[in-house]
């Protein structure tokens, strides 16, 4: 299953280049689930299925054999939880900070990154292959902390004794 994953800061990918894409892979189920931008000159295949929003989005990514998302900062964290191979496809920011993570993420070696979706076969074949070439599962899983909210909590805690000293001042 090709999962294609639009979070709530974009409006989500084009149907166009999905539809190119899910004929490229014909076996292949293709789900997405957030926004799609509909264009009138579209055509689909009948292997392509948009959910739009739905409740339980990690279950999604867990399931799926490839994710083609955006660099939101939620969808990578489920992304990278999950460990699935990912093409990585940032979306356009006023400060640029999706292209920015995507630099990071493709220099890490945790994500496929694209510039944008494919727009033929051969490019989508490309794009998926190098997917599942360059997946590392592991290096994945190492970006995600174990306890992030007490991670946090500690460094929210040892910035304010930094500034204040010991504790707090009175008001």
């Amino acid at each position: 299953m090709i999962l294609v994953m639009a979070g709530g800061g974009g409006s989500g990918f084009g149907q166009a280049p999905l539809g190119v894409g899910a004929r490229s892979r014909p076996a292949a189920r293709w789900i997405t689930i957030g926004p799609v931008v509909r264009d009138w000159h579209a055509t689909e295949p009948a292997n392509i299925d948009h959910r739009g929003w739905v409740e339980n989005a990690a279950d999604y990514v867990a399931a799926a054999d490839l994710v083609i998302a955006s660099t939101g900062n939620t969808t990578c964290q489920q992304i990278l939880a999950a460990a699935r191979p990912w093409i990585a496809v940032p979306e356009w920011r006023y400060f640029d900070e999706q292209h920015r993570k995507a630099d990071a993420l493709g220099a890490a070696g945790v994500a496929c990154i694209r510039p944008h979706l494919p727009s033929s076969a051969d490019a989508w074949t490309q794009a998926i292959d190098a997917a599942y070439a360059q997946h590392r599962p592991e290096r994945q899983r190492a970006m995600i902390a174990e306890a992030p909210a007490e991670d946090a909590a500690r460094w929210l805690e040892a910035l304010a004794a930094r500034l204040w000293g010991t504790a707090p001042h009175p008001a």
